[in-house]
């Protein structure tokens, strides 16, 4: 038995008394220290061992029973103290819920429980080494766990740090985007005022120019007069000349010099914009959870067909640019068409060589589109459309994807291409460890939110994932997804693909796993060709063959 005060000190010293007032078990160096106390000197010490003495004076078969008896006679105490009465020893045991407690605690139970006892009294009889170790080695166990489960705390707690500094970047950028915005139509407002204030200058200069000019054409008639004869044709040249200047003179005060009283101008600014800014509190909001894609709240339709289109509009492609406005390749048009990111509107396109395929953003203000013409154009996005450089292809081009530095290209059949950004072929994904081939109609491709992973649509095979190497990692063929063509991430782990010939668009997760059609036919989609996650606005855009761009918002 070991000494209670000295194990509280992380000490190990064999205990040989007990005292009953304390209800602990002391050494020989804490009972001389019990002593010494006033309070304490009168409490009742008892020999943990009354028959130790037997061992050395009889015979090995005595000194079994010595020992047999020692066991009997050594006192069998509780000694931890109740956590909710610390006065109290945990001394009581109920059979029926297999727990302990001190006295105190144990009150409520005489009522309802019949098997209750004094540990000591059961403490033979319910203790077994087996059980101690067994629950030593669980206890052991949940420890590791619990352990775990601190670091992962420490994970989590490093993470959401990582999430508020992302939520604070991200309301910087919004507020500077806000005051771009701001700063453009202020400096639209400044262009308008300077332009006021040089019209009325110049013309305040022009009269000022003219008013001197009739001052020094009087000042010379004047002088002229003065020194005439008595010549009467000059005198009357000079009086009908005075006359005129005069009637000038006249002129001038009636042209200049009142409307000069009027030309005022001054700065009223755009009540609208106040008020439209009071009814916001703030900024945007920060969500709790990841995107939930349950029931459609809104749905909304918008016209992307533009005078010069010589057809009905045919969306293959849609990506999201970096300042969150929408690129849509027209493939019937052959055109790429911008998006404003408010109203969903056409304000800028190109026209391209042959009819556009697939998208991808390549950085914040570039594009990638594959043609029909085995091209892949490049494309400036900022404020309007601007095609840039171009790479010709020895292949078919539909699918289009950028990840770690390379582009990804599926021919529409049972290739996927690699290259660098240069137009350096890198390899060739076609065909399984087996032997088999992977891909049969490769359509759309997109990149998984870590980067590591690219996603395949193909039209008679599913959904295919592989990692950046080019080896499959699953393929989803369920019955509820038919012709898979156009596929994209919302940016929180989830797959967004588009069935042709099942009308819908499915979510799945990253891992493979159906979540679920979100948008069926019975929502007007039929034949969804792309579709795309507007993360700034939290909607689903969806195109088919057609004049309008769908967006829906989930509640």
């Amino acid at each position: 038995m070991n000494c209670v005060p000295c194990s509280k000190n992380v000490k190990s010293n064999q205990a040989v008394k007990y005292c009953v007032q304390c209800q602990e078990y002391f050494c020989s160096a804490c009972i001389k220290m019990h002593k010494n106390f006033t309070l304490l000197a009168k409490h009742s010490l008892l020999d943990i061992t009354e028959k130790t003495q037997i061992k050395t004076t009889k015979n090995e078969e005595e000194n079994v029973e010595s020992r047999e008896t020692e066991d009997v006679g050594m006192l069998q105490v509780p000694t931890e103290r109740c956590l909710k009465h610390p006065a109290k020893v945990v001394d009581m045991y109920c059979k029926t819920h297999d727990d302990v407690g001190c006295s105190v605690c144990f009150i409520p139970h005489y009522k309802g429980c019949d098997d209750i006892h004094y540990v000591p009294d059961i403490a033979d009889e319910m203790f077994h080494e087996d059980a101690l170790q067994n629950i030593a080695d669980e206890l052991t166990a949940c420890k590791e766990r619990l352990k775990q489960l601190i670091e992962s705390c420490f994970h989590a707690s490093s993470q959401l740090v990582k999430m508020k500094t992302a939520c604070l970047d991200g309301l910087k950028a919004f507020r500077a985007e806000i005051n771009d915005m701001f700063d453009e139509i202020q400096e639209k407002a400044t262009r308008e005022i300077e332009q006021r204030y040089n019209d009325l200058d110049m013309k305040l200069n022009n009269d000022k120019m003219s008013v001197n000019k009739a001052i020094a054409q009087m000042e010379n008639q004047l002088a002229r007069m003065n020194i005439t004869d008595c010549n009467k044709s000059s005198l009357f040249v000079s009086e009908k000349i005075s006359k005129n200047l005069t009637k000038v003179a006249d002129d001038l005060q009636r042209n200049v010099g009142k409307p000069l009283k009027k030309a005022k101008f001054f700065f009223k600014g755009d009540s609208s914009i106040k008020t439209y800014l009071s009814q916001f509190s703030t900024l945007g909001h920060v969500r709790d959870q990841k995107n939930v894609f349950g029931v459609i709240k809104e749905k909304t339709t918008h016209a992307i067909d533009i005078e010069s289109d010589e057809d009905i509009c045919n969306i293959w492609g849609t990506c999201i640019s970096g300042d969150g406005n929408i690129i849509i390749a027209d493939n019937t048009n052959n055109k790429l068409k911008l998006l404003d990111k408010q109203t969903y509107q056409v304000k800028s396109f190109c026209i391209l060589s042959a009819s556009p395929r697939s998208l991808c953003r390549v950085s914040d203000s570039e594009i990638a589109v594959s043609l029909s013409n085995r091209v892949i154009q490049f494309a400036k996005t900022k404020s309007e459309l601007a095609l840039t450089k171009s790479l010709q292809m020895e292949h078919n081009c539909f699918g289009l994807a950028l990840t770690k530095g390379n582009i990804y290209i599926s021919d529409g059949s049972q290739n996927v291409y690699v290259y660098d950004k240069g137009g350096n072929l890198q390899r060739t994904i076609s065909q399984e460890s087996s032997g088999d081939p992977i891909f049969s109609e490769s359509r759309d491709i997109t990149v998984s939110d870590d980067g590591a992973k690219i996603h395949v649509a193909d039209s008679r095979k599913g959904l295919i994932t592989l990692n950046i190497n080019g080896n499959v990692l699953w393929q989803y063929t369920g019955s509820e997804l038919k012709g898979a063509y156009g596929v994209c991430t919302d940016g929180d782990g989830n797959l967004l693909v588009t069935g042709i010939l099942s009308h819908n668009v499915m979510l799945m997760s990253q891992s493979g796993e159906k979540i679920g059609s979100i948008i069926n036919e019975s929502d007007g989609v039929r034949s969804p060709v792309s579709v795309c996650y507007d993360h700034y606005k939290s909607k689903v855009l969806v195109t088919k063959n057609g004049n309008f761009l769908i967006a829906f918002e989930f509640d």
